[in-house]
Order: structure tokens, then sequence, then C-alpha cells
């Protein structure tokens, strides 16, 4: 694997543990997927190291290469450092969080937590910087 999957995989990654968190923290809202390709093109011109969104920290030469989130830690140990105490959840919700998060499994996480979450990706091509389903 070179240097651009290993940063493609930390991008996927990245991306299902926003959606679950979401999921979690704010569901019935929205939540827009960001094109993959420029943020790929950014970790890679920080030679694998970025904060994302001021808050997720990714290493890609780590594993997992997610290794920090300033807004929930506390989401991120129970979840990527697998920590069963870290947040008041049931094992069974949890573990999917997990498995969804970490191994890419398609687990029922959403009906699990009761959670609805629309996905939108993003259009930058929309002059209003709206996203369409």
């Amino acid at each position: 694997m070179d240097e651009r999957d290993e940063i493609a995989d930390a991008v996927a990654l990245l991306l299902r543990y926003q959606i679950a968190k979401a999921a979690v923290f704010r569901p019935g809202e929205d939540f827009e997927i960001p094109p993959t390709g420029p943020l790929v093109d950014d970790i890679e011109r920080l030679n694998g190291q970025a904060v994302i969104d001021g808050c997720l920290h990714v290493m890609t030469w780590m594993s997992p290469p997610l290794v920090g989130d300033d807004e929930k830690p506390e989401f991120f140990r129970a979840v990527v450092w697998e920590e069963d105490d870290a947040l008041d959840f049931d094992p069974e919700p949890l573990e999917a969080l997990r498995r969804y998060v970490l191994r890419g499994s398609p687990g029922p996480f959403l009906r699990i937590f009761g959670a609805s979450l629309c996905l939108r990706v993003f259009d930058p091509s929309d002059p209003q910087g709206s996203a369409h389903a």
C-alpha cells in the first residue's frame, strides 16, 4: 500500500467517525459529506498529519490513524480506544459504533441509537453553498 492509499484509508475512517459522532450527538440533523479527494490532497501535502475541523487529529502512520478528538474526547476514547467506561452506553450500541467506525461494518448503529441522520454530499459548484442529497 502506498502513502496515498494509506491517507485515503485514514480519510475513510475519519468520515465514518464523523458520521457516527453526528448520529449520536446531533440526531435528526443534516450531515454534509465532504469531498474526500481534496482532504486526501491536504493531508498528503501536510505529510500525513492534520487537524480536521479544528478538533480531529490525524496521523496517517499511526494505527488507527485518527489519534484524537478535542471536541468529544470521551466519544473518541470509547469508540477508537475501545474504553468501555468512557461513555455511558450499553455494550451493544457501543460495539456497533466501533465496528462501523474502525472496521467499516455496515452496522445498524443509527437504528440502535434511534437516530436519524440526513447524509448530504457537499457540492462545491452550488453558489448557495448548499448540499444535495
